[in-house]
């Protein structure tokens, strides 16, 4: 397996590591780093003034970040970055609270990048929650369950990198994060492969025209993070949803087209996602448009903290 990945399961209950959890382990790790995207940058991590390349020895060695540190390095400057903010490096200290150093992109630039310029620097508050992951289930479990709808193992939560350490800590073996930055104007994410220690290009880029990007308030963008992370949807959903958010509004044919399905597939991904209040269709068919509902969002964060209550309580 290789990279210290296996050793992270020794944070996990003793009664579900056996050579079946193993060979899973190894089987999620070879089906992330298949379907995982593009790259743009290297990454590295401080934490307790320790630098490490490899994320599971960072685990294995730091038992509480007091400071955390990603740097990155080796940046792919052929790549389309209109979605990706190009941070050159990341720091939060206590309650979340830190600053970056970033570097200026203009998609709408031929140049984009422009002429040679300084890191510039900026006071952020960090959150993070994991996005791809893994959790051990021994045979002894998983045939006890085979057959039976499953709950959900875990439930990923927006927080603060020493609230998500605990998490990892407790069994909880992460693939991927997504880091949410958050400054007194606006709010960036990024999307870090954990497994190759890199920053992930955004799904939208090449896909998506920038000029429709809209930038919510920090505080809107804090909600919406928060259902973001802890909602049970499939790939695909999600990411219309991120769209919808991001966006004044978006039509069948734009789903459509940036997904390449169907009209048909599009809009049965739409009202899926407006039955469950997390968008609302705007205007009659055939020329109906779908934006995000903040409102919903509100009912929907509400839930979704009484579900990660009760499955605490359950355990």
């Amino acid at each position: 397996m290789g990279d210290h990945w296996e050793d992270l399961l020794a944070f996990s209950p003793e009664e579900e590591v056996d050579a079946y959890a193993r060979k899973q382990l190894k089987q999620a790790l070879k089906e992330y780093t298949a379907r995982s995207g593009p790259h743009l940058a290297r990454i590295s991590y401080v934490m307790n003034a320790m630098r490490y390349l490899s994320f599971p020895v960072a685990v294995q060695e730091v038992e509480e970040p007091r400071d955390f540190q990603i740097s990155f390095y080796k940046p792919e400057l052929s790549m389309n970055w209109d979605f990706n903010l190009p941070v050159k490096v990341v720091h939060v200290g206590q309650k979340g609270m830190g600053w970056m150093k970033y570097f200026n992109y203009d998609p709408f630039s031929l140049k984009k990048w422009g002429d040679f310029q300084y890191a510039k620097k900026k006071t952020v508050m960090l959150r993070a929650f994991i996005e791809h992951f893994f959790v051990p289930e021994s045979i002894k479990t998983a045939s006890r369950t085979l057959g039976e709808e499953k709950d959900r193992a875990y439930i990923p939560r927006l927080r603060m990198m020493d609230e998500l350490w605990c998490d990892v800590h407790s069994g909880v073996i992460p693939f991927q994060i997504k880091v949410c930055i958050y400054t007194k104007q606006d709010r960036h994410t990024f999307s870090l492969n954990l497994v190759q220690g890199t920053l992930l290009q955004d799904f939208r880029a090449g896909k998506v025209s920038p000029k429709n990007l809209v930038r919510r308030k920090p505080m809107d963008s804090l909600l919406f993070d928060e259902v973001f992370a802890s909602i049970d949807l499939p790939s695909l959903p999600r990411k219309v949803m991120r769209i919808a958010f991001e966006s004044r509004n978006i039509s069948v044919p734009e789903v459509s087209h940036i997904f390449g399905i169907s009209t048909q597939m599009a809009e049965n991904n739409l009202k899926s996602l407006d039955s469950r209040g997390i968008i609302k269709m705007v205007g009659k068919p055939p020329s109906q448009v779908f934006e995000i509902d903040m409102d919903g969002l509100n009912r929907l964060q509400k839930q979704l903290k009484n579900d990660i209550e009760a499955l605490n309580e359950s355990r």
